[in-house]
Order: structure tokens, then C-alpha cells, then sequence
């Protein structure tokens, strides 16, 4: 019959070898987790600070092509640690909202987002609507570059990922969002539709629109931006078909 001391030789044995450890913590403040986010919280903000200060500078001096080439960046970049907390707790409350896996490319950037990648991609999205909104006014009269710049915009505003039919639109947050011309985006289609569609005459003020004028022009302004984006993709579809049959030709001539 094993005694106990037997046993635990056998369980302690050479072969079975165990490991214990005692993690022993004393109470910090601030604690050690709180000091790193602090000093994440501090770098993020002197970032944002800069880069901030550099879109403002490229919207200045009217540098349309580097504030392009920033926001294929912000598009190529993985979604950062604030945001995918943000979406991960979004995801636990709406299930049927943005998920943490998606990319932050679809967030709706309406809603109150966390992270320098949002943050990034709402200040030069805004800037890129402000320079082209001035292009649009210094050619006003030119159709042909009045429908490519209102094409632009259009862009800019799908980049907000949030369609006419999500609800969030008749949310009170966002009326007053409007009301306080805090979406540049909405103000820069609304103008740009005003340019290439109405006469000078019929032209409004879009600061003096309330928020139902301001949804009645901006859903013709997606109706016509819609109708814009389509004969371009059929255009574009046009030119691939003539590029392909050109080559075929060519090949069919050489054989």
C-alpha cells in the first residue's frame, strides 16, 4: 500500500515535472494598464494634432492630389486598437451593425467613431469636399467641369457609408447635425447639385436650408449622382470592350 509520501514522489517525479508560480501584485495608482493607456491616449493626440495641421496646410494650398493619395493610404491602413474596441462593443450591443471584422472602410462615418484611421479619413474627406466645392465656383458657367467636380463630391459624400435609407437621417442628432452645417459633405453635394442643376435664380443659400429642404435637394443630389456613376460604368465597360476586341484583332492579324 503507497504511503502519501510515496505518491507525491511518484506525482513529483523526474518524468512529471510540475511548475508553480504565485503571482503576487500590490495595489497602484495609477496601475500599470492606466500609465500605458495614458501614454498611448497622449501619443494619439499629438498625432492627430499633426496630421490635422497637415490636412488643413494641403487644403490651403489647395493640394488635391496629396489629400488623395492620404486617404488611399487611410484606406489601405488596418483598422486600429480604439476603433476595434469601439466596433467590438458596437457588435455585442447591435448585432446587426458593423462588425469588428469588416473594414473600417465601410464604418459610417456619421456616426461618433474612435481611432486616428476615422479621424483621418473625416478631416480630409471634408477637406477634399471644401477644395472642390471652390473649384466648382470658379468654373461656374462650364458644364463640362461643373458635372466632373459635382461627380467628386458625389464621391466624397459615398464615402460616408450611410445610404438615404438608413434611419439614422431622421434622427435627431443628425437634423441638428445639419442644421449646424456640421456635414460637409451634405452641404458640399447640395452646392454642387445647385451648380450643375438649378439657374442662378433658384439657387438657395444652403446655410439659411432647414433640415427638410436640405434632405429634398440632397436625395435629388444622390439621384443624379446614381445616374451619373451609372453612364460612367457603362462608359468604362465600353472602352474595355473596344480595348478587348482591338486586341483580338491584332492577335488575329499577327496569326
Amino acid at each position: 500500500m503507497f504511503s502519501i509520501r510515496n505518491l507525491t514522489f511518484v506525482q513529483l517525479s523526474i518524468d512529471r515535472l510540475q511548475l508553480v508560480a504565485v503571482w503576487v501584485t500590490t495595489p497602484a495608482s495609477p496601475t500599470p494598464f492606466e500609465t500605458i493607456n495614458d501614454s498611448a491616449r497622449k501619443f494619439d493626440r499629438l498625432r492627430c494634432k499633426y496630421i490635422a495641421a497637415y490636412i488643413e496646410t494641403m487644403y490651403l494650398c489647395k493640394r488635391k492630389e496629396q489629400l488623395e493619395t492620404l486617404i488611399k493610404w487611410n484606406h489601405a491602413s488596418p483598422r486600429d486598437l480604439p476603433s476595434f474596441y469601439d466596433i467590438s462593443l458596437r457588435s455585442e450591443t447591435n448585432p446587426l451593425g458593423t462588425r469588428y471584422q469588416d473594414s473600417h472602410c465601410k464604418d459610417n462615418l456619421l456616426l461618433p467613431t474612435l481611432g486616428l484611421v476615422s479621424f483621418t479619413k473625416k478631416l480630409v474627406n471634408a477637406a477634399l469636399c471644401r477644395i472642390l466645392v471652390e473649384a466648382m465656383e470658379k468654373c461656374d458657367g462650364l458644364e463640362k467641369e461643373e458635372k466632373d467636380e459635382f461627380g467628386n463630391i458625389y464621391s466624397c459624400f459615398l464615402r460616408l457609408n450611410c445610404p438615404l435609407e438608413n434611419s439614422i437621417w431622421q434622427t435627431q442628432q443628425i437634423r441638428k447635425l445639419l442644421n449646424a452645417g456640421a456635414c460637409i459633405e451634405v452641404d458640399s453635394l447640395i452646392t454642387a447639385y445647385q451648380f450643375v442643376h438649378l439657374t442662378k435664380e433658384k439657387r438657395l443659400e444652403v446655410n439659411q436650408m432647414s433640415w427638410e429642404e436640405k434632405m429634398l435637394m440632397l436625395r435629388s443630389a444622390v439621384k443624379e449622382g446614381q445616374k451619373l456613376n451609372t453612364s460612367k460604368d457603362e462608359l468604362d465597360a465600353s472602352k474595355k470592350a473596344r480595348k478587348k476586341r482591338k486586341i483580338l484583332d491584332t492577335a488575329q492579324t499577327v496569326v
